[in-house]
């Protein structure tokens, strides 16, 4: 016989010895066990699961009828300040000619495109304008200070 073939014999033995243990083990001794039925019947079955409850005692009964009474707690919670807010007044923009921007441009510490972006002016928005340097226009920004923006995104 050829290695393979007498690998796969061995090997299917094994198993057949294996399934073949395994049934005689599960039928285990058929041979009826006699039982004394007048000692069964007097031994009170205890299931292990059960749990034997006692009365609480008086102080725990009290802090149960408390938990009992009790209100509870609001699934609300309220916001609201009690005290009256004192409200800032805004002040006027800075005098000077509007220009509307006219899409989504960066505004920026000086009049140059290598100056650092401050923020964001956002397309629609109306700004002061309070100056102008060649091609950059000086703008007052509306949570105050001020930048720069290039003229070509702004109309006045």
């Amino acid at each position: 016989m050829s290695k393979p073939i007498v690998k796969t014999a061995a090997i299917a033995a094994i198993a057949l010895a294996g399934v073949v243990g395994s049934a005689w083990f599960a039928m285990g001794d058929r041979q009826a066990t006699p039982v004394d039925v007048a000692s069964a019947q007097d031994a009170p079955l205890k299931p292990s699961y059960l749990v034997s409850v006692r009365a609480p005692t008086p102080e725990e009964q009290a802090q149960r009828d408390a938990l009992a009474r009790a209100k509870p707690s609001p699934s609300v919670i309220d916001l609201r300040p009690s005290a009256p807010l004192e409200v800032a007044e805004v002040s006027p923009a800075a005098a000077g000619p509007l220009a509307t921007v006219l899409s989504d441009v960066n505004v920026r510490s000086g009049p140059s495109k290598d100056s650092a972006a401050l923020s964001v002016a956002s397309a629609g928005s109306k700004l002061a304008v309070t100056g102008q340097e060649g091609s950059w226009t000086q703008v007052t920004l509306p949570e105050g200070g001020s930048g720069w923006i290039a003229t070509r995104f702004l109309q006045q």
